[in-house]
């Protein structure tokens, strides 16, 4: 579990999917937690095959898919509005300058890739401020 000390919290079940950041690794890592050992405060990660202590993940990041969508979706709107600029020459009767939706269409495009640079919510691990830590939920 993720926690910022509050009552807003991460939980990450057995199974699920983590991008995470260790300490002294540059490198956004992606894996899937197979094993949550409390003894040892560790996390057994499937793909990398490997235990991992608590005390060095440094940060957790969480794609958010709205994000993407709204993106994607304003990339087509621009796209869109490009193409009408590009063919105005072949429409006779047309309601819209060339120009403007050249202009209107290249701001819409910019503007979705822009947004990108939202996709992730970072969840970085600060001392005295946020901490990680196993809770066991189980009814036993």
């Amino acid at each position: 579990m993720l926690d910022r000390y509050g009552i807003k919290r991460i939980r990450l079940p057995e199974g699920s999917e983590i991008y995470f950041k260790l300490l002294g690794d540059k490198a956004k890592n992606r894996d899937y937690i197979g094993q949550i050992w409390e003894q040892d405060s560790a996390v057994y990660l499937v793909q990398s095959k490997r235990a991992v202590p608590l005390h060095e993940f440094y940060s957790f990041h969480f794609r958010r898919p709205h994000i993407d969508f709204l993106s994607r979706q304003m990339a087509f709107v621009g796209a869109g509005f490009l193409f009408a600029a590009a063919v105005a020459e072949l429409i006779p009767t047309r309601l819209y300058e060339q120009g403007e939706s050249a202009v209107v269409g290249g701001a819409i495009l910019a503007s979705s890739q822009a947004l990108k640079l939202f996709r992730w919510k970072n969840f970085r691990i600060k001392p005295g401020k946020s901490r990680i830590r196993i809770i066991n939920t189980s009814w036993n």
